[in-house]
């Protein structure tokens, strides 16, 4: 290309360079996309350089630490640049229980990896999710070390009763309200709180658990347990069917004295602790850390799955080792348990769902009006499964006095049992699960709307209701208190027209979702995305939590930003 002659006049004399032009471009091209100083140095080129930085995780799903995560939902990690999809797979991201890994599903979606599990996570259960350095980024770069966190699928929240209801904060305080005839409040006394003014709020006192932090709060008719930070069970109210476990039929809260340390613990059995605790009409179960099911209160009709009706809890030598496990077929244990009025339900680690005690209404799912588990014989591999349908599972039971909602793996809800108030939510008032022929493939999905799905189901006495993928609330069945949320007293559920899109939704106020959801006798209470807790319906003992009696729901303009929330005070 030639040279050129530069000369440069300074100091005594010119200086005189000459530079070759083909040098000079070559260089230039070298070095036109490099970084320099101001010096004109070269510092690092800008293009070109290999990618040696490891990918950097950015966030979990759920946290680290999380309590209450979901049960169905996949466990993700975001990443901060796109990944290998070869390398993210169930060798590198895996995830692990009490029982060892589960089995599951890894994909990438986007910068995301996520691990969906193939049966949904068992309810307050530790499970650990792991990430290898096996992962790597588009570039090849593996992750700079293992990544763990822990995470909890935590007990409930909310609890409600016959006519009572109570909240378990962060904290693990529990604060009650409402009916309190047996003592359910757990405040040494049998007054009602909530059904008049200068009762909540701060007044509202906490029960006293003897210095312990719940994990979980349950109810029953008229009673209440809690399960501590230790494992251990107590429960408190109504006791003359042993229900409370403490080896008599003395109520206890309704009178001072008896909470705290002086309120016994339900002997498990030597070296057990409650992984889960449920509470039916009058009686209790919980799911104990080896996954076993004891149960104890009330066993007119078999509740217990004991093969008899003979009562637990009523004397000291019912309880702990002398308690036999509820027997739920061979090498089967027990992810979830929901208790009705007078029958119980399991979910198994295999994805089935079984059920005994009381069946006048079909609501055991097997097709008849038996009872089980109130005669030898009826229990372990004898006891049918509730078939929910080709290729379905449940990722959530709810059960009531004599009907059961469950949430499938696709988000769908079936329900079965009595149906006289259209709280199954399909077409007409006869019982679903009482005859052969009613349940599986034939057993229809209740109508959410268009392209609906549920989050979580919850059932009372005569209604049913669940929380769609969009937070919002909808109920069906009775509704002479205005539990449905409607602003009315009509029931719905047993037309067609009635569900779907035709269904309003329960009004929570200012764009409001729920986070979880109960329901009582006539009334409900959902936690919203905001901490508060509404509740509605039926207001006899001030189990709506307003400091009044009056129903709420059951006319036009009560629900929505209209609708207070209850005033818990500090927790």
């Amino acid at each position: 290309m030639g040279s050129a002659l530069l000369r440069w006049w300074g100091g005594m004399a010119p200086l005189i360079l000459v530079v070759s032009l083909s040098a000079c471009t070559d260089w230039f091209h070298d070095h036109a996309s490099a970084k320099l100083n101001n010096d004109g140095d070269v510092l690092a080129p800008l293009v070109d350089e290999p990618d040696t930085t490891p990918p950097q995780l950015i966030s979990t799903t759920p946290p680290a630490g999380a309590r209450g995560a979901t049960l169905a939902g996949p466990v993700g990690a975001l990443f901060n640049e796109a990944l290998d999809a070869a390398t993210v797979n169930v060798s590198s991201f895996t995830l692990s229980g009490p029982a060892g890994r589960v089995d599951g599903d890894v994909s990438l979606q986007g910068n995301q990896a996520l691990f969906t599990p193939r049966l949904p996570l068992a309810i307050g259960v530790d499970y650990t999710a792991n990430l290898s350095v096996a992962i790597r980024d588009a570039a090849g770069n593996p992750l700079a070390a293992a990544q763990e966190w822990r995470f909890n699928t935590g007990g409930n929240r909310l609890a409600a009763g016959f006519a009572h209801a109570c909240l378990r904060a962060d904290s693990g305080k529990i604060k009650c309200w409402g009916d309190n005839s047996f003592g359910q409040l757990g405040l040494g006394d049998n007054q009602h709180r909530g059904d008049a003014a200068g009762e909540l709020g701060d007044n509202l006192p906490v029960v006293d658990l003897g210095g312990r932090a719940a994990v979980e709060a349950v109810n029953g008719n008229f009673h209440s347990c809690a399960r501590l930070d230790d494992g251990t069970v107590k429960c408190w109210g109504y006791n003359s069917n042993g229900q409370l476990g403490s080896g008599d039929t003395q109520a206890r809260g309704d009178a001072p004295g008896e909470m705290g340390s002086a309120l016994p613990a339900a002997n498990l059995g030597s070296g057990r602790s409650a992984a889960q605790l449920v509470a039916g009409g009058a009686h209790t179960c919980a799911r104990l850390d080896n996954g076993a099911v004891k149960c104890w209160g009330s066993n007119s009709f078999g509740q217990l799955g004991l093969g008899d009706t003979v009562d637990r809890g009523v004397l000291s030598t019912d309880m702990g080792d002398r308690l036999p496990a509820v027997d739920l077929g061979t090498g089967r244990f027990a992810l979830e348990l929901a208790a009705g009025g007078t029958h119980t339900c399991a979910r198994l680690d295999n994805g089935a769902v079984k059920c005994w005690g009381y069946n006048l209404s079909g609501q055991l799912g097997i097709g008849d009006r038996l009872p089980r588990g109130d005669g030898r014989n009826e229990m372990g591999d004898r006891l049918p499964v509730v078939n929910l349908g080709t290729g379905r599972s449940a990722v959530q039971l709810a059960v009531g006095p004599d009907h059961n909602c469950a949430l499938l793996d696709d988000a769908s809800v079936k329900c079965w049992g009595e149906n006289a108030f259209g709280q199954l939510g399909v077409r007409g008032t006869f019982a679903q699960g009482d005859e052969t022929g009613e349940m599986g493939d034939k057993l229809f999905a209740v109508n959410l709307g268009s392209n609906r799905g549920a989050l979580g189901v919850a059932v009372g006495l005569q209604h049913s209701c669940a929380i769609l993928d969009d937070g919002t609330v909808k109920c069906w069945g009775g509704n002479a208190a205005g539990q449905l949320g409607i602003g009315d007293i009509i029931s719905r559920g047993s037309n067609s027209f009635e569900m779907g899109d035709n269904l309003a939704v329960a009004a929570l106020g200012g764009g409001r979702r729920a986070a979880a959801l109960v329901a009582g006798a006539r009334f409900n209470c959902a936690y919203l995305d905001n901490g508060a807790v509404k509740c509605w319906g039926l207001n006899d003992a001030g189990q709506l939590g307003l400091g009044d009696t009056a129903n709420r729901g059951d006319a036009p303009g009560e629900m929505g930003d209209a609708l207070g929330a209850a005033d818990l005070g500090a927790l």
